[in-house]
C-alpha cells in the first residue's frame, strides 16, 4: 500500500513546528527522498494498519446534531434520522446501529436494515431519542459517533376533545343525542341528531332539534330541523319549539280542505298555467306553511315573554318540509331559513336545493326565524318551494354541522358530482332497507365523523321513497316509452 501522500503531510506538519524547523532545516528535496523511503513508507504503512483495526476503540464518538420529523400519534410511521451537522464524503457510510428510549413510546422500533423507524406511536408528548452508530470512511477506518434528539408525537386531535355531561338541573335540558325512524307505506323517513364536540368540550347542551312525522289521514309526511344559535343562551329552546310548532300547525294546516285545494291548484297549474290558479295557490301557500312558521315565532315570542327574557336569546333556524306521494309524483313543499341545506336528490341525475343558505357579513353568521322574515313579501316568497318530482332517491335535510364538512361551498351544494361522492361515500352503506332502526343507528354513529374544524352539533333528516315507489316509477316510464315507440312506428308505417 502506497502511503506517500500521508507521508508528505506528515513531514510537512513537523516542518511547520519551530523547534523541528531549527534543528532540522529540511528542503523540498530531502522531503522528497524521506517520503520514498521504503522503510519509512513501510512502518507509516505499519501505524496506518494499526490504526484502522484498532480506530473504534482509539477515536472518541463524534458528537454528531440529528433530528426526526414530528409524528402523529396513533398513525402508522415511517421515517429516517437526519445528522445535520456533519458532510460525508461521497464513499463514507454512515450507519446507525441503535436508537434508545423508544419504549416510552410504543410500539415503534428502529429497523437497522432499511435505517428507518417504523411503527406506530402510542403516546404524545417530547421524547428524547439517544442515537449511537459508525461512520466507515473511505480511507478505511471507522469511527463510532452519537447523538441526541427531541421527537414530537403530536397528539390525535380527537383525543383532546373533552365529553363533559351538561348541567341538568339548567333550564330547557336537552338530550345528547336524539333519533327516530318511520315506515310509511311509500317511504321511509329517518332522524338522527347528536351534540356537538364544541358543546360537549365545555359541557353545554344540544342546539339542534328535529321533528318527523307522517299523517295516516292525509298521507303527508313532514320534517322539521332547526339548529339553536349556539351564542344564545336559550337557543336550545328556541329550536325545540320551532320544530314542534311549525310540524304541528303545518299537520294541522295540511288535514284541512286547504291542502287538497292547494294540491289540485298545484297540479292543474303545472298544465295550463293561469293567474287564477296562481292566486289560489299563494292563498293556501300562507293559510298552511306560513302560517305554520308564523306560528312557530309567536310561540318563540311568547316563551321568552313568559320566562322574562328576550326572543333573541331563543334565536334559531328552520327547515321545514312536507312530501306526499301523489299518482303523478312526489310533491313537496318546503320552508328555508338560516344556514344549513335542504334538497331533492337522485342519484347521477338530479340534485335541487330548496332554498339557499342564509349568510352574513361574517362567517357562521346566518338569519333566523323571527318576525323580520314577514316583512318583505318577495323575500318570504323566495324562501317557500313547491315542487313535483318524478323520481326520487331522497329528501334531505341537514343543518351545517353535516353539510359544511362536506360542502364546502354554494357551488359543490349545486354540484350532481359532489353529492353523488357524498351519498356513495358517507351514506349509502349506512342505510338498510329492511332494518330501519340498524339504519338510524347506523347513521348516529357515522356522526361522529372528523373533520378539522367543524365540530358543532350535526343533525340530519332523510325521506326515501320505498323501493317499491321506485320500481313502480321505472314501469311507469317503461311504459311511456313503449307507447312512444308504437306511435311511432305507426307514424312510420303510415308514411310507407
Amino acid at each position: 500500500m502506497n502511503h506517500y501522500n500521508y507521508l508528505v503531510a506528515f513531514i510537512k506538519t513537523f516542518m511547520h513546528e519551530r523547534s523541528f524547523r531549527e534543528l532540522t532545516p529540511l528542503n523540498h528535496e530531502a522531503i522528497e527522498q524521506l517520503a520514498h523511503n521504503n522503510r519509512i513508507q513501510e512502518a507509516l504503512g505499519t501505524i496506518m494498519d494499526q490504526f484502522k483495526n484498532n480506530a473504534k476503540a482509539i477515536l472518541p464518538p463524534l458528537k454528531l446534531q440529528s433530528r426526526l420529523s414530528n409524528a402523529p400519534a396513533k398513525e402508522v410511521f415511517v421515517g429516517g434520522i437526519e445528522i445535520v451537522n456533519y458532510d460525508l464524503g461521497k464513499e463514507d457510510e454512515l450507519l446507525i446501529t441503535s436508537v434508545e428510549g423508544l419504549e416510552v413510546i410504543g410500539d415503534v422500533l428502529w429497523n437497522s436494515e432499511s435505517q428507518k423507524l417504523e411503527g406506530t406511536p402510542h403516546n404524545a408528548g417530547d421524547f428524547t431519542l439517544s442515537i449511537k452508530g459508525f461512520i466507515y470512511f473511505e480511507a478505511g477506518y471507522s469511527q463510532a459517533f452519537e447523538s441526541f434528539l427531541r421527537w414530537s408525537i403530536i397528539p390525535d386531535p380527537r383525543s383532546l376533545w373533552k365529553n363533559i355531561e351538561p348541567d341538568t338541573t339548567q333550564p330547557y335540558p336537552k338530550a345528547n343525542e336524539a333519533s327516530h325512524y318511520i315506515q310509511t307505506p311509500d317511504t321511509k323517513m329517518l332522524y338522527v341528531s347528536k351534540r356537538g364536540r364544541s358543546h360537549a368540550h365545555v359541557g353545554s347542551f344540544r342546539d339542534d332539534d328535529g321533528v318527523i312525522l307522517y299523517d295516516e289521514e292525509t298521507q303527508w309526511s313532514i320534517v322539521a330541523l332547526a339548529d339553536g344559535a349556539g351564542s344564545c343562551k336559550f337557543s336550545r329552546q328556541g329550536s325545540k319549539i320551532a320544530v314542534e310548532q311549525s310540524t304541528k300547525l303545518l299537520q294541522e294546516a295540511l288535514r284541512s280542505g286547504s291542502a287538497i285545494a292547494l294540491e289540485e291548484a298545484f297540479l292543474a297549474n303545472r298544465e295550463n298555467p293561469s293567474s287564477t290558479l296562481s292566486a289560489t295557490i299563494n292563498e293556501h301557500i300562507q293559510k298552511s306553511i306560513i302560517h305554520a312558521v308564523h306560528t312557530a315565532v309567536v310561540a318563540l315570542h311568547h316563551e321568552a315573554k313568559a320566562n322574562g327574557n328576550t326572543t333573541k336569546e331563543y334565536s334559531t333556524t328552520l327547515l321545514l318540509a312536507a312530501h306526499k306521494k301523489t299518482p303523478v309524483g312526489h310533491l313537496i313543499i318546503s320552508f328555508w331559513v338560516g344556514d344549513g341545506v335542504l334538497a331533492l336528490y337522485t342519484k347521477g341525475k338530479y340534485i335541487k336545493l330548496l332554498g339557499s343558505p342564509d349568510g352574513g357579513e361574517f362567517a357562521g353568521q346566518t338569519q333566523f326565524l323571527d318576525g323580520s322574515i314577514f316583512q318583505d313579501t318577495a323575500k318570504l316568497s323566495s324562501r317557500i318551494r313547491m315542487e313535483l318530482i318524478d323520481n326520487l332517491d331522497a329528501l334531505v335535510i341537514a343543518t351545517d354541522g353535516v353539510s359544511d364538512p362536506f360542502f364546502t361551498s354554494d357551488d359543490a351544494l349545486e354540484n350532481l358530482a359532489h353529492w353523488d361522492s357524498f351519498w356513495d361515500n358517507e351514506i349509502s352503506d349506512k342505510i338498510n332497507q329492511n332494518e330501519l332502526g340498524l339504519t338510524t343507528a347506523n347513521l348516529l354513529a357515522w356522526l361522529d365523523f372528523w373533520s378539522v374544524g367543524n365540530h358543532d352539533d350535526r343533525t340530519i333528516a332523510l325521506l326515501l321513497p320505498t323501493q317499491k315507489d321506485k320500481k313502480e316509477s321505472v314501469e311507469a316510464q317503461e311504459v311511456v316509452e313503449n307507447r312512444e315507440e308504437i306511435t311511432q312506428n305507426t307514424q312510420e308505417e303510415s308514411v310507407k
